[in-house]
């Protein structure tokens, strides 16, 4: 098993935060069905907006800090989890998801708020023992913008 790290978010990781969250977001059950042109122009905004007022962690291989292997989003604040995400490739089933939530120190041990989620992300979580509380889109927007 390799060694992991966790670091905070740096402006260059935006690039592939974004382009993962969104390849991720529209192949989900909510959004598939909608165009991705204008998928992209509603969600890009409400990521930004988010990233500018929650945490986000990076968690890389030990001693190369470039290389994401995955990421989170949370707010300590909320007590949320807003996304959770491992690069498939070579780095899914190697405990970086569970190493980011540990390091957001909100506690996995009882049923976390999550606000984008898939079925598949709800039945992974639920197999290693965590609950996921799906907050509804509304209401992940309104948490988001502090309101």
């Amino acid at each position: 098993m390799s060694e992991f790290a966790i670091r905070a978010f740096r402006d260059s990781d935006y690039p592939f935060v974004r382009s993962s969250f969104l390849e991720w977001l529209h192949e989900t059950e909510h959004f598939r069905r909608m165009a991705y042109a204008p998928f992209k122009a509603v969600m890009v905004p409400q990521l930004d907006m988010i990233l500018g007022s929650w945490e986000c962690l990076v968690c890389h291989p030990e001693g190369n800090e470039d290389e994401i292997a995955g990421w989170v989003l949370f707010s300590q604040a909320e007590q949320a989890i807003g996304f959770v995400y491992t690069k498939k490739d070579p780095w899914r089933k190697m405990g970086v998801a569970r190493r980011l939530l540990e390091a957001t120190g909100i506690p996995i041990d009882r049923q976390v708020r999550a606000l984008f989620w898939s079925k598949r992300a709800r039945l992974l979580a639920r197999i290693k023992g965590i609950r996921i509380e799906p907050v509804s889109f509304v209401e992940g927007l309104r948490i988001f913008s502090g309101a």
